[in-house]
C-alpha cells in the first residue's frame, strides 16, 4: 500500500450495518483541521478537573449564577441543602432542600427562583418558598420573560404564572393551560420571545400578548409532535435548545428544537445506547452543555450506561468517562467568574465542583485514558502495512514522574474484532518537538484492520493524524 493518512475516528460508536466495527473515541473530542482535506480532523484531550469545592451536601443538583443577583455568587443545589458560592471558592448554606431531581433557575432583573423537590423557592440569602393557592400538584420547572416567572405544575397541562416583577405572587386565577394533547408538562423554556412548554407527547409554542387579562398565549404553529422524555432531558446551548425526545412512532433521539421542527443531531448508536438504559432508570437520563475552547457541547448523560458529548459546532460524538468507572465525573456545568466549572454526577454524590482546567490532563488527580479507533479498509489481497505513524504534538512531556517521556500505546486487529499485543512509542520529551510515533505491522487481510491508540500520560496529547507506509529514513 502506499503512503497516505488514515480518517480518525471523529464520531464515537458510528457504526453501520454491514457488520463494520465500532469506532471509539474517548476523552478526546474531534476538531476540525482547516483546509486539509487528507486530515479533516484533528484530537483534542478533554478539559481536565482539578478540585474546587468539596464536602457539600450531595450530589450536585443544579448549579447557576447571575452577576447582578447575590452580590454576583453562585448558587448551588447539593443534596438536601442549598448554598451560595464565591468565586474563590466559599460556600455559605442557604436552605435545605427535599427530593433528588434537578434544580432548575430562572432569574428576572431582581429576583432568582428555583424548583427543586416539587418546591419553587425565591433565593436570597435565605429560601422563600413560593405559595400557589390555585395548584394540586408539585411545582417542577420554571422560566422567566418580561420580568413574569413561570412555573410548570407536574401532572398537568398547567403552567402558572407570577405578577410582574414579584414571583412571590402567583394568584389563584394566574395559569394556562397547553391544550393540543392530554399530556402532562415536563418543562418549560424561553428562547427569545417564544416559551416552549414541553410534554411528554408534544411540544407547544406560546408567546406573550402585551395584555394584562391574557398575557400568553398559542403561537400560529403552535404544536410539535414530539415528546420529551425526562424532565432533567433538556439543555440550552447555542442559542437554541436540545432536548432527549420520542417521535410520534416511538423512536427516542437526541432533537435541537428550532421553530416547530425539530432536528435529529444523535446517531444511531447514540440512540441504541440511550434504548439501553433501564425502563426504571429513564426518568434520571439528563442533558447538560458547557462551553470549552470555542467548542459548545451537549453532554447526554445515560444512567448505568455512560456519558456522551455531542459538539454542536460540527456534529461529532464523543464519550467521558473515568478510568475506574463507565460514568463521567461530572454532570452539571456552570460558566461563572470567567471560569467553567463541573458538579459530581449523580452517581457519584460526593458534594464536589471542580474546575475545568486547560492545563490539567487528569480527572481530579486521576489518570485518563483517551482512546481512538480508526478503520482502515482492506479490499482484496494481503497488502502490507509497513509501519504506522501516530502524529502528534511532540515536545509535550513533563519536567519528572509521569508524562516525562510521554507513549502513545497502539494495538491492531486484523480481522476487525481480535486485537493483538499492545505497542508503545514516545511522542516526545519536553522541547523534542519533531519527535515521531511510529509503529511497525505486517500483512493485513480483508476486510479491515482496525487501530486503536491511546494515551494515558497527563500532558496534552494532541493527535493530528495517522500516515501509514511513511518513507522513513
Amino acid at each position: 500500500m502506499p503512503a497516505q493518512y488514515i480518517p480518525l475516528g471523529a464520531n464515537t460508536y458510528d457504526v453501520s450495518q454491514y457488520e463494520v466495527p465500532s469506532i471509539k473515541l474517548e476523552n478526546w473530542f474531534a476538531e476540525e483541521a482547516g483546509a486539509r482535506t487528507d486530515r479533516p480532523y484533528r484530537l483534542l484531550p478533554t478539559p481536565g478537573l482539578t478540585s474546587f469545592v468539596t464536602g457539600l451536601n450531595g450530589a450536585i443538583r443544579g448549579m447557576d449564577q447571575f452577576d447582578g443577583l447575590l452580590g454576583g455568587k453562585a448558587v448551588i443545589a447539593s443534596g438536601l441543602r442549598a448554598y451560595s458560592m464565591t468565586s474563590a471558592g466559599a460556600t455559605v448554606e442557604i436552605g435545605t432542600l427535599v427530593g433528588t431531581d434537578e434544580a432548575r433557575f430562572a432569574a428576572s432583573q431582581s429576583d432568582l427562583v428555583m424548583t427543586a423537590g416539587g418546591v419553587a423557592n425565591v433565593v436570597t440569602a435565605s429560601l422563600t418558598a413560593i405559595s400557589f393557592p390555585g395548584a394540586t400538584g408539585n411545582i417542577i420547572d420554571c422560566a422567566e420573560i418580561g420580568q413574569i416567572h413561570l412555573f410548570i405544575e407536574e401532572g398537568s397541562g398547567r403552567f402558572w404564572y407570577s405578577e410582574i416583577a414579584d414571583p412571590t405572587d402567583v394568584p389563584a386565577n394566574n395559569f394556562a393551560t397547553a391544550e393540543s394533547e392530554p399530556d402532562g408538562l415536563l418543562a418549560v423554556r424561553v428562547i427569545g420571545r417564544n416559551i416552549y412548554l414541553f410534554g411528554t407527547r408534544t411540544i407547544e409554542l406560546w408567546q406573550t400578548t402585551g395584555s394584562v387579562a391574557i398575557p400568553f398565549r398559542p403561537t400560529g404553529d403552535a404544536t410539535v409532535k414530539y415528546g420529551l422524555l425526562a424532565r432533567g432531558a433538556i439543555a440550552e446551548a447555542d442559542s437554541g435548545l436540545f432536548m432527549v425526545g420520542r417521535d410520534q412512532d416511538g423512536n427516542v433521539s437526541v432533537y435541537r428544537v428550532q421553530g416547530v421542527q425539530p432536528s435529529r443531531i444523535s446517531t444511531y448508536p447514540i440512540d441504541r445506547l440511550i434504548g439501553e438504559v433501564a425502563a426504571d432508570d429513564r426518568v434520571d437520563i439528563r442533558l447538560s452543555a458547557h462551553g470549552w475552547e470555542g467548542h459548545s457541547f451537549i453532554g447526554l448523560h445515560l444512567p448505568g450506561v455512560g456519558d456522551y458529548f455531542y459538539d454542536v459546532s460540527n456534529g461529532t460524538w464523543h464519550r467521558r468517562k473515568e478510568l475506574s468507572s463507565a460514568r463521567y465525573l461530572v454532570q452539571n456545568f456552570l460558566a461563572a467568574f470567567g471560569e467553567k466549572f463541573g458538579g459530581d454526577s449523580l452517581d457519584i454524590t460526593t458534594g464536589a465542583i471542580y474546575r475545568l482546567d486547560l492545563d490539567v490532563y487528569t480527572h481530579n488527580s486521576n489518570t485518563v485514558r483517551r482512546v481512538a479507533t480508526s478503520i482502515i479498509p482492506i479490499e482484496d489481497n494481503r497488502p502490507e502495512i509497513k509501519n504506522l505513524t501516530v502524529e502528534m504534538q511532540g515536545g509535550v512531556g513533563l519536567v519528572t514522574g509521569q508524562g516525562s517521556t510521554p507513549l502513545v500505546m497502539m494495538k491492531y486487529a486484523l480481522d476487525g474484532r481480535t486485537f493483538g499485543n499492545e505497542q508503545t512509542a514516545s511522542f516526545g520529551v519536553l522541547g523534542a518537538y519533531g519527535r515521531r510515533a511510529i509503529f511497525y505491522m505486517g500483512r493485513m487481510t480483508p476486510p479491515q484492520v482496525v487501530i486503536e491508540i491511546a494515551v494515558t500520560d497527563p500532558v496534552n496529547a494532541t493527535v493530528t493524524g495517522l500516515v501509514i507506509n511513511r518513507d522513513i529514513q
